[in-house]
């Protein structure tokens, strides 16, 4: 295991000869430092969003308006991290104004945080 500043840390799982900015999706997970739990919690089956997690969701939500590239397919929002699917559209030639906008990309509303899977699944890691 490599160190950084005298510290262990687990090398990144990334692909040495991949360049990162190409058009096409990508999975991403954030994980809380120390896998605190701050983003949220569950009852009853449903993920209940902290203010933490409210601002997690709205920055998400607002993705394509950093980069017009980005476009958010899906994503969800558990206690100590977020899982998320995030596009990135071809280059365009014509010099847009990364001012966002539908990018061709439909509907950027996001992950599914009111029911379905949000309870079960990946709760610990």
């Amino acid at each position: 295991m490599a160190k950084y500043k005298n510290k262990y840390r687990i090398e990144p799982n990334r692909c040495k000869n991949w360049d990162y900015s190409t058009p096409g999706d990508y999975f991403i997970t954030i994980i809380t430092k120390n896998r605190t739990r701050i983003l949220g919690k569950i009852e009853n089956g449903l993920m209940e969003l902290s203010e933490y997690g409210k601002i997690v969701e709205t920055e998400f939500l607002k993705i394509n308006q950093y980069h017009n590239r980005a476009k958010l397919d899906e994503y969800i929002i558990m206690p100590d991290h977020v899982h998320c699917i995030i596009t990135l559209l071809e280059y365009n030639d014509g010099g847009g104004d990364n001012g966002g906008g539908d990018n061709g990309g439909g509907d950027n509303g996001g992950g599914d945080n009111g029911g379905g899977d949000n309870g079960g699944g990946d709760n610990g890691g």
